[in-house]
C-alpha cells in the first residue's frame, strides 16, 4: 500500500513543514523610507534601524511620494545624533541604493538648487547636458576625486525615473542603472572608500522622491531595478503554481506550490515595487517545482525519492557541469538509484543532491553497510562529504589565473560541517570559522586586499572540520545541496555485487533512502604506466607534502604518489613506509644543484670549479642518497632532481650542466629534471637531462623527448587552481596519457593554507589563483572538488594500464589464437580512443568491460585469469 506523505512523517509533522514553507531570500536593505506611510509629518524607516524622517513644513507626502521645493523649510531629516550613531557601524564598502526621482520645472526653476536633489546619503541631480547623475560621497583625499556616475540620455521634467547604483570596494566596481538599464560603471580601479552625508533630503531641489532604499550590499542591477512583469505575467506565475499543488502526489511538494502561488499573488499586489530579481526567483522556483512534480510522478514514482519532504538527483562525480544552489541539474536524473563499478582496493565516489521541498532543521545522510552473502562493505567506511559553494575570483572553476575584481559563487571544498564556511550571497563574501583558545570566530577571508596575507601557521592552528557529517540546515524549499559520497572497496574484497541503503534523515526522522549497488571487480588495479612504455610509470608529481601524516594518507587515497620532497628527512621516510607511500620514484631538491655557473660548458671548466661542483653539489646528493637508502631500505629507485626552472637563469638551460651530469650520473641514483617550460628542444643536449616539465601539452613534444630516451611531464594545465573535476579528470587522465603520450604532470600544489583569493601576491610575477587540492588545516586538509577529478584521472590510466598488460602477455605468451585476436581488438579499441574528446565516464565502462571479456575468455579458453 502506498504510503502518503502524512503517514511519512506523522501529520503533526507534515503540518508543521506544510505551515512553514518559506521563499528565497530577499536582499534586506538597511534603510527603507516608504513616504506613503507617512504619519503626522514623520516617515519611519521600514528597515531595523530605528531611524526616522521629520518633514519639513514645506514638504509634502502626495500620492505616496515626498514633494519638494526650492524652500529652506523643504525637507525631510533625520536626528543627527541618531544619524550618527546609526551610520558609526554601517559597513559602508559595499553599499547601494534605489529609488525613484522625478525633477519638476516651474517659478523656481531657476533657484540654485532646483536641479539638485541632496538625498542626505548621496546627491542625485540634473548635470549641464540634462542627465541624471548620482555623486557618491566618500572620504576626503588629496589624489582622487569624488564618484560621479552620469546617465546616457537627457532627462525630462516631470518623468518619474527609477534610479539604481551600487559601490563596491571589493571589486573596484561603481555601476548606475536607471529604469533597470545600464548607464555606466567606473573605468579606473583606484576608487576612494565611501562614505555617507547627513540623513537630509531637500537642499533647494525641486521635484519628488518615493521609494528610497538603501543597502550595505552593493547588489547586482537585478536586485534593485523594478520588475515590468504585467498582472497576467503573475497570474500565469500562480496558475502554473495552483497547477502543480493540484497534481502533486508528494503533500510536502503541494505545500511549497501552494506558497508559491502565495507569493505570485504578493508580488502582483506589490508590481510597481517587486525587483526583476524577485519575479525571476519566483519564476525559477516554479520552473523548478514542476520540473520535480513531472519527475517524481506516475511510474517515475519507484525509481525516485517521491513521497518524502525531500527529493535526489544522482549525478557524475566528475563533470564540467556546475551545480549551484538553486539549479535543476541537466545531466543528472531523479533517482533513487546508485550504481557503482570498481576494482579492488579502489576508490570511486557518488554524486548526490538534495532538493528539499520545505524548510528542515537539520538533514542529513547516513550509509549502511554494503552486503554481497557473508562479504561486508561496512557503512562506516563511506566517507560523505557536503560540498561547499562559495566565492571564489574571477577565473573561478576553469582557469587557475585570476580576476580580483570579480566574484562567483562555485563548488570547491569538500566539508563534514557546512558551518565552517559562512557565505553572504548578496555581499558575496566569505567566512571561515576560527577555534581560537578564547572561543570560536567567524574570520573574514574575502576583503579585498593590495597584499596577499599568507596565513598558514594561523589556519593549521586553529581551522579544522567536524570529524564526521554534521547535519545541515534547509532554510527554504528549492535551494538544493550536493553531496560526494565515497566509496571504498579494501584490498582483497571479494568480488560480486553489494547492496545497501544511502539513509536521508530530517530532522531525526527517516526521510526516505537510495539504492546503492557496489559491483566490485575481481581484480585490483596496476600502477599507472605510460600509454608508450608499460615499464615505466605515470608520474604524478605534486608540489608539496608539508609533512604531517594526514595529509600524506590523503595523498595516498587519491593517487598523488609522487609528493615533492616527500623523502626529504628520516622522519618522512619512515611516515612513507607507515602509509605504505611508494618511494620508488623520489622528487626532492638538494641545495646547489641549481647554481648557474655549474652549467658552464666543457672548455669553460676550471679545475678550480669542477671540484667546487664535487663540494657544492656531488657531496649533497651522495649524502642524501646515504640517507634516503638507509631508512627507505631501497637500492632500486629513481631520484629525480630539479636542475632549472622557469625562475632559474635560462642560460644554465642553454648551456647544459654537462659536467655535473657526467658526475651525478656516474655517481649517484639522480636523474635531472628541467623546467624550462621551452620549445627550444636544440638547447637540450641528449644525455644531460634526464625528463624535463613543458607549460603546453603537444604530442609532438613529447615524442621528440621520447626519441632520445628521456621523459616529459606537463607543468601549468592545469594548475589547480580550476575547482572543475570534469576538467582535471581529463587533463590528468585521457589527454596527457592517451592523446599526447606525456608522462604524467607536474601539479604544482597539493597543499595550500591561503583562503583569501581576492588578494595579489606580493612580488609575484603573475595573478594567480589558490593553488592547491587541498586546503591546509589543524592536523589534517580539507579536500577540494578538484581532487575528485585528479583521482579518477590517475584511475582512468590505471584501468588502460591493466587492460594494455593483460593483452600485451596474451599476445606474447598464449598458444589460442582466439585469445591472440581477442587481445589484439582491445588494443586497437584503446588505440582508436580520442583522449581529447572521449565520454570519460563511458571510457571508464568500456574499458572496464573490456578488461573482464579478455579475463573471462583467457580463463574458459586456458583454464586460468589473467
Amino acid at each position: 500500500m502506498k504510503r502518503s506523505f502524512v503517514a511519512w512523517f506523522g501529520s503533526g509533522l507534515a503540518g508543521l513543514f506544510c505551515t512553514a514553507a518559506v521563499s528565497a531570500a530577499e536582499p534586506q536593505p538597511v534603510l527603507d523610507f516608504d513616504f506613503s506611510k507617512a504619519a503626522n509629518g514623520i516617515v519611519k524607516d521600514g528597515a531595523s534601524s530605528g531611524l526616522s524622517l521629520t518633514l519639513g513644513p514645506d514638504a509634502a507626502v502626495k500620492d505616496g511620494a515626498l514633494v519638494l521645493n526650492p524652500s529652506e523649510k523643504s525637507f525631510a531629516a533625520a536626528d543627527e545624533a541618531a544619524f550618527r550613531k546609526w551610520a558609526k557601524n554601517l559597513r559602508k564598502n559595499e553599499i547601494a541604493a534605489c529609488f525613484w526621482i522625478r525633477f519638476d520645472k516651474g517659478v523656481f526653476a531657476s533657484a540654485k538648487n532646483s536641479d539638485s536633489a541632496s538625498l542626505g546619503l548621496f546627491d542625485c541631480f540634473l548635470d549641464q547636458d540634462g542627465r541624471i547623475a548620482v555623486k557618491v560621497f566618500t572620504e576626503k583625499t588629496s589624489l582622487l576625486k569624488p564618484v560621479v556616475l552620469t546617465g546616457k540620455f537627457k532627462a525630462e521634467y516631470g518623468k518619474w525615473y527609477h534610479v539604481e547604483f551600487s559601490f563596491s570596494m571589493n571589486e573596484r566596481r561603481t555601476k548606475l542603472y536607471i529604469d533597470g538599464k545600464f548607464q555606466m560603471e567606473n573605468d579606473k580601479l583606484i576608487l576612494p572608500t565611501p562614505a555617507v552625508g547627513m540623513l537630509k533630503l531637500g537642499n533647494g531641489f525641486r521635484g519628488a522622491v518615493r521609494d528610497l532604499k538603501f543597502y550595505d550590499a552593493a547588489l547586482e542591477s537585478e536586485e534593485l531595478a523594478i520588475s515590468d512583469a504585467s498582472a497576467a505575467d503573475y497570474d500565469a506565475l500562480k496558475a502554473s503554481a495552483d497547477a502543480i499543488a493540484a497534481k502533486s502526489v508528494n503533500g510536502y511538494l503541494g505545500a511549497w506550490a501552494r506558497d508559491l502561488s502565495k507569493q505570485a499573488s504578493a508580488l502582483k499586489a506589490n508590481a510597481g515595487k517587486t525587483t526583476i530579481a524577485a519575479y525571476k526567483r519566483l519564476a525559477r522556483s516554479i520552473g523548478n517545482a514542476q520540473t520535480m512534480a513531472d519527475g517524481i510522478s506516475g511510474d517515475a514514482a519507484k525509481t525516485t525519492v517521491s513521497n518524502s519532504i525531500v527529493t535526489t538527483y544522482v549525478t557524475p562525480a566528475t563533470t564540467q557541469a556546475l551545480y549551484l544552489p538553486y539549479s535543476i541539474p541537466e545531466n543528472g536524473s531523479l533517482s533513487n538509484k546508485i550504481e557503482i563499478i570498481m576494482a579492488q582496493n579502489e576508490y570511486e565516489s557518488a554524486s548526490v543532491i538534495v532538493f528539499p521541498f520545505a524548510p528542515i532543521k537539520n538533514f542529513t545522510l547516513s550509509m549502511g553497510d554494503l552486503r554481497n552473502g557473508n562479504n561486508v562493505l561496512k557503512g562506516s567506511d563511506t566517507d560523505i562529504k557536503l560540498v561547499k559553494r562559495w566565492y571564489r575570483a574571477g577565473g573561478a572553476w576553469m582557469a587557475y589565473h585570476v580576476d580580483l575584481y570579480m566574484r562567483v559563487l562555485t563548488p570547491d571544498m569538500l566539508l563534514n560541517d557546512d558551518k565552517l564556511v559562512k557565505v553572504d550571497e548578496f555581499r558575496r563574501t566569505n567566512q571561515v570559522l576560527m577555534h581560537y583558545p578564547g572561543g570560536d570566530q567567524y574570520q573574514e577571508v574575502s576583503d579585498f586586499k593590495y597584499d596577499r596575507v599568507w596565513v598558514r601557521d594561523h589556519i593549521e592552528q586553529f581551522l579544522y572540520d567536524a570529524p564526521t557529517l554534521q547535519p545541515v540546515e534547509f532554510k527554504e524549499a528549492g535551494r538544493n545541496q550536493q553531496y560526494l559520497v565515497r566509496f571504498h572497496a579494501p584490498k582483497g574484497t571479494a568480488p560480486g555485487f553489494y547492496e545497501g541503503k544511502l539513509n536521508l534523515i530530517a530532522d531525526g526522522r527517516n526521510a526516505g533512502s537510495i539504492d546503492v549497488t557496489i559491483r566490485v571487480l575481481p581484480f585490483a588495479l596496476s600502477e599507472p604506466k605510460t600509454y608508450c612504455d608499460l615499464n615505466k610509470t605515470y608520474l604524478s608529481h605534486v608540489n608539496s607534502w608539508d609533512g604531517r601524516p594526514a595529509p600524506l594518507k590523503n595523498a595516498c587515497e587519491y593517487n598523488l604518489y609522487h609528493l615533492n620532497r616527500v623523502a626529504s628527512t628520516p622522519e618522512n621516510i619512515l611516515e612513507c613506509k607507515k602509509q605504505n607511500y611508494p618511494l620508488d620514484i623520489v622528487f626532492t631538491s638538494i641545495s646547489g644543484l641549481r647554481m648557474p655557473e655549474f652549467g658552464a660548458a666543457p672548455d669553460k671548466m676550471t679545475p678550480e670549479l669542477k671540484a667546487r661542483m664535487e663540494k657544492i653539489a656531488i657531496a649533497p646528493a651522495l649524502r642524501y642518497q646515504k640517507m634516503f637508502e638507509k631508512y627507505s631500505g631501497l637500492k632500486d629507485y629513481k631520484l629525480y632532481i630539479v636542475w632549472t626552472s622557469e625562475s632559474s637563469w635560462y642560460g644554465a638551460i642553454a648551456s647544459g650542466p654537462d659536467q655535473m651530469s657526467t658526475l651525478l650520473h656516474a655517481n649517484t641514483h639522480v636523474k635531472l629534471f628541467s623546467h624550462g617550460m621551452s620549445f627550444d628542444l636544440e638547447a637540450y643536449s641528449p644525455g644531460i637531462y634526464d625528463m624535463d616539465s613543458s607549460s603546453c601539452i603537444e604530442k609532438r613534444y613529447a615524442e621528440v623527448w621520447h626519441s632520445i630516451g628521456g621523459r616529459t611531464i606537463n607543468y601549468a594545465f592545469p594548475f589547480p587552481g580550476p575547482e572543475n573535476p570534469g576538467l582535471m579528470r581529463r587533463a590528468m587522465g585521457l589527454e596527457l596519457y592517451k592523446a599526447n603520450h606525456y608522462d604524467g604532470h607536474m601539479m604544482h600544489g597539493y597543499l595550500e593554507g591561503q583562503l583569501n583569493e581576492f588578494t595579489k601576491y606580493p612580488g609575484g610575477d603573475g595573478d594567480y589563483r589558490t593553488f592547491c587540492l587541498a586546503y591546509t588545516c589543524k592536523d589534517s586538509q580539507i579536500n577540494r572538488l578538484s581532487i575528485v577529478g585528479y583521482r579518477e584521472g590517475f584511475d582512468d590510466v590505471r584501468y588502460a594500464t591493466l587492460l594494455k598488460q593483460q593483452a600485451a602477455d596474451a599476445i606474447r605468451n598464449s598458444k589460442d589464437e582466439l585469445v591472440i585476436k581477442e587481445a589484439k581488438r582491445q588494443l586497437l579499441w584503446l588505440e582508436l580512443v580520442d583522449g581529447d574528446k572521449m565520454d570519460m565516464d563511458d571510457f571508464r565502462a568500456n574499458v572496464q568491460y573490456r578488461i573482464l571479456t579478455l579475463a573471462e575468455l583467457i580463463k574458459a579458453r586456458e583454464g586460468k585469469v589473467k
